[in-house]
């Protein structure tokens, strides 16, 4: 296994962009929850007559805000494209990250409205079929345009699979 060495320049960059990033993201708490309860953007705590117990158990969570990845997903991708999108090696995380929080985002719109599967949100399939598509994007990309075939188990080592990294 080889040993990653980083500068310092490289580590002070790292640390700058992490303080930053949290920085955004308490500042920009606040805003958000504000705009979710005055738009009453909140989770629905469905009833359902086979699980009584679980509806009254989760009923005090009715109404706290939802959607809050957003905070997390739109800060890093900003900072990102920001200060590190010359690197080729940032297009597939950033794909897979907007990819994923866009997923979420629309099933926390279809449980906050009511639609969807049993009330509320997509139905676990659709959910699991854009995760894998995103998840099949990202396989191919390894193998054809960085070439990448095998997979590394530390403490085992290297095991070369082909085209089943697809």
């Amino acid at each position: 296994m080889e040993l990653i060495v980083f500068s310092k320049i490289e580590l002070i960059r790292f640390f700058w962009l992490t303080g930053l990033s949290f920085l955004i993201a308490m500042i920009w708490t606040p805003l958000l929850t504000n705009f979710l309860y005055k738009n009453r953007l909140g989770k629905r705590i469905r009833v359902d007559k086979n699980t009584p117990i679980f509806s009254k158990l989760h009923q005090h969570k009715s109404g706290t805000p939802t959607m809050g990845g957003i905070l997390i997903w739109v800060t890093t991708a900003v900072l990102t494209l920001v200060f590190n999108l010359e690197r080729r090696a940032t297009w597939l995380p950033l794909f897979a990250l907007v990819s994923s929080g866009i997923i979420g985002a629309i099933d926390d719109l279809l449980n906050i409205r009511g639609i969807g599967a049993h009330g509320g949100g997509m139905r676990f399939r659709d959910k699991f079929l854009l995760y894998a598509a995103v998840a099949a994007v990202g396989a191919w990309w390894f193998y054809y345009k960085l070439g990448w075939n095998s997979i590394h188990l530390p403490g085992v080592g290297d095991f070369t699979i082909g085209g089943w990294y697809i």
